[in-house]
């Protein structure tokens, strides 16, 4: 799979489905703790676009804690107009930079997930392809920081029931690839789209915010 090529597509799938959004939507919380849409997309674009001496800048600034960087970085870069974010998440869709000690994978898996993270509350659907799907999953089962999903899932098994994916031994959580991997990222809203003995143990694993 070309994952850059993967990338791009799902930029570009986001600002078209952002496109007939309302402004005032854009402020609709999503599934990432006190980040708007807006906040998400800033964040997208920041990942795509920001320099190395940059990011260490930012960091240094936040005492190296990284979750606070993000988070301080998305909101600030969030207060532009949904115009000017829009066109920046469209014009930054070829972009192949990738954030420090990270690889394409990653860059695709960000993409994935906060772009649910965004239509999953403004009721957006979207199909993605299975193959980039499974390549996100395959690297989300494996991660700790800043996911916590190898803990998270460790003891139980996964099923995907809408692609050929399935990984872990032990009670079982079934559901699509796309919930699963949301649920691996950490996300307790979509708890309700997996069934099966083990989504209890989820529950009480997944962030309560």
């Amino acid at each position: 799979m070309d994952e850059w090529a993967a990338i791009a597509r799902e930029r570009l799938a986001l600002a078209e489905d952002l496109s007939g959004v309302p402004d005032a939507a854009w402020d609709t919380p999503t599934l990432c703790t006190e980040w708007r849409v807006r906040d998400v997309v800033a964040h997208l674009v920041s990942g795509a676009t920001m320099r190395t001496g940059e990011a260490l800048g930012g960091l240094l600034k936040h005492g190296f804690n990284f979750n606070r960087f993000m988070a301080r970085d998305a909101i600030a870069r969030g207060a532009a107009e949904p115009a000017a974010l829009l066109a920046e998440l469209e014009a930054a869709a070829s972009s192949r930079r990738t954030p420090p000690m990270t690889k394409p994978v990653d860059v695709l898996l960000d993409t994935v997930c906060h772009a649910q993270d965004i239509r999953r509350p403004l009721g957006l659907r979207h199909s993605y392809p299975e193959e980039s799907l499974e390549a996100v999953a395959d690297r989300l089962k494996g991660y700790g920081f800043p996911f916590g999903t190898k803990k998270r899932i460790a003891g139980l098994r996964l099923v995907a029931t809408d692609a050929p994916w399935a990984t872990g031994e032990g009670p079982e959580a079934s559901g699509s690839l796309e919930a699963l991997v949301m649920v691996m990222a950490g996300r307790r809203a979509v708890l309700a789209d997996v069934t099966g003995p083990a989504s209890d143990t989820l529950g009480e694993r997944l962030p309560t915010s």
